[in-house]
């Protein structure tokens, strides 16, 4: 970034195959889609338990769409939670 604006990387750009893209850009969870899965919230934000877990079983959640106003370096430590959360739930 530069004077808070993004600018563009020359030669960053690059190409990969993917099934799924989650999009962190800090946008608050469609409550009309958790509540039709089924998964619980408070506030507009969904519930977790310490590991990361959701109220739904072996569906985990983090970062923006866990907590209000979070940053980088929580939405960073929160998917780090949620995965040791994950790698428990699959052992």
């Amino acid at each position: 970034m530069k004077n808070g604006k993004a600018v563009d990387i020359e030669n960053s750009n690059f190409k990969m195959n993917v099934d799924t893209v989650v999009f962190a850009i800090g946008l608050t969870p469609n409550g009309k889609l958790l509540e039709e899965q089924g998964i619980e919230t408070d506030r507009g934000l969904i519930k977790i338990d310490e590991e990361g877990q959701t109220n739904i079983k072996g569906v985990f959640a983090g970062g923006d769409s866990t907590e209000s106003k979070s940053s980088v370096c929580k939405a960073v430590a929160a998917g780090k939670k949620a995965a040791i959360g994950i790698a428990g739930y699959l052992q």
